[in-house]
C-alpha cells in the first residue's frame, strides 16, 4: 500500500506472498539496484456503498441505547438537535 496525501493505490504481485528469506533478499537487492518500476496493468473496481435503512424512533432508541449506551431521552435531544440544524 502505497499513501501520497488523499490517495493510495495497492501494488500487488502475482505470486501474493513470498515466505522464503533469500527470496526476499533478492527481490529487495533488485528494487535497492533499480528503484524505477513499471506499471504493467491496473485494474480497478467500482466501489458502491448501501443505503442505510431508515428508522422510526422506536428502533433508532433500541439502536442507540444498545450500541452507544445513551438513554432514551438523550437519544431524543440529540436527533432533535441534527434535526434541526439541517
Amino acid at each position: 500500500l502505497h499513501e501520497v496525501e488523499e490517495d493510495s493505490v495497492e501494488f500487488s504481485w502475482k505470486r501474493n506472498r513470498l515466505f522464503n528469506h533469500t527470496a526476499c533478499l533478492v527481490v529487495y537487492q533488485i528494487c535497492r539496484e533499480d528503484p524505477i518500476a513499471t506499471v504493467t496493468s491496473v485494474t480497478s473496481k467500482p466501489k458502491s456503498k448501501w443505503r442505510p435503512l431508515p428508522l422510526d424512533t422506536v428502533e433508532m432508541e433500541k439502536l442507540v441505547s444498545r450500541k452507544l449506551r445513551i438513554g432514551a431521552k438523550e437519544t431524543m435531544k440529540i436527533a432533535e438537535k441534527l434535526y434541526t440544524q439541517g
